[in-house]
């Protein structure tokens, strides 16, 4: 018999196969194969003039957002695309001078599944000094208008902890580091304790540690009643400061799988929620676990289905609603659910 070891090898290198045979010349092409095959192009000066001389009339300005997340392939692409750029204006000499900007945060790079490099910062900031290298093409950000003095100072802390202690070669290969141009600028008036403070009475910034998922949803209630009965802020469309409401408090989740456990805390506690981007009906598990008994009751002799109803966990049979056929208000504490993929 198989190990499922052998058996999951055995589909992958089937659907490789598959693939690689869709992606011959003239039939269909990955994402993957575009971007190489344009790279490729682009290499090829002399037979890709033509070419060349028509995205450049068209394309005068290149702007890249999230270059932290950048590739290798994909850098090479935009780095070929400007790189006669350095040697005058050509096709645009009536025009503006043609740019290129990069925006890019090394503390945000989590595409490195998808091969994205974040030392490729320093590269493109090289590259394109070279362009233009009578003018200072490097900006850092200054002022920052969406978070208070005390996240930017926690940022701070955090990252360079984390940049003291990276010390393989691995970790350095990745482009991970925390220097004076990457920390958040603070005024001395900003770390004053005062500043540290938001404007109301609370801090800015909390933690909340539980050890168990349980734990940690019935903590998180306590505070979140605790901020409705307390806490101020500034309603967004009068600018007036107001009591903190229901629909102002998000709950952020890594996953989907959690957040029933914040939501029943909630409910205890006379909070009422909205689950934005959830488990829907028919992924509740007591749905799933409805859905594989009467599949397997449809046809016992099903090996398949006998598998997939022995998998639901019976310990505990789940008579509570599903969160889809409760009645909501508009007024609601709102629970997003978001899945990463990192």
């Amino acid at each position: 018999m198989w190990s499922w070891r052998e058996v999951c090898g055995g589909c992958l290198r089937s659907l490789s196969h598959t693939i690689d045979g869709h992606s011959t010349p003239g039939r269909c092409s990955d994402f993957s194969g575009v971007l190489e095959r344009a790279v490729n192009l682009l290499q090829q000066m002399d037979e890709f003039a033509r070419s060349r001389f028509r995205l450049e009339s068209r394309y005068h300005h290149v702007l890249v957002d999230e270059f932290q997340d950048t590739s290798r392939a994909q850098w090479n692409l935009v780095a070929h695309l400007v790189r006669s750029w350095g040697e005058g204006l050509g096709v645009s000499a009536e025009h503006l001078p043609p740019s290129i900007f990069i925006v890019g945060d090394r503390k945000q790079s989590i595409y490195g599944f998808r091969d994205a490099e974040a030392e490729l910062l320093e590269e493109a900031a090289g590259f394109i000094t070279a362009l233009r290298a009578e003018k200072e093409i490097r900006r850092a950000i200054s002022v920052s208008f969406r978070s208070v003095p005390a996240l930017l100072a926690f940022v701070n802390d955090v990252f360079t902890s984390i940049s003291a202690g990276v010390s393989s070669p691995s970790d350095e290969r990745r482009g991970f580091r925390y220097a004076e141009i990457d920390r958040f600028p603070l005024s001395d008036a900003d770390r004053q304790p005062s500043a540290i403070q938001s404007l109301e009475s609370d801090p800015a910034l909390g933690l909340v540690v539980g050890e168990t998922v349980q734990d940690a949803a019935e903590a998180v209630g306590d505070e979140i009643v605790r901020l409705l009965a307390h806490a101020t802020v500034r309603d967004k469309t009068t600018g007036i400061v107001r009591q903190v409401k229901p629909a102002d408090v998000a709950i952020l989740f890594r996953s989907r799988e959690s957040h029933r456990e914040f939501e029943a805390a909630l409910e205890r506690r006379a909070v009422q929620t909205y689950v934005y981007k959830g488990l829907g009906f028919f992924e509740a598990d007591e749905i799933q676990d409805a859905v594989a008994l009467l599949r397997y009751l449809a046809d016992p002799t099903s090996g398949l289905r006998a598998a997939a109803f022995c998998a639901r966990d019976w310990s505990v049979f789940r008579t509570r609603p599903s969160v889809a056929s409760r009645p909501r208000s508009r007024q609601r504490l709102s629970m997003e659910a978001m899945a990463q993929q990192r």
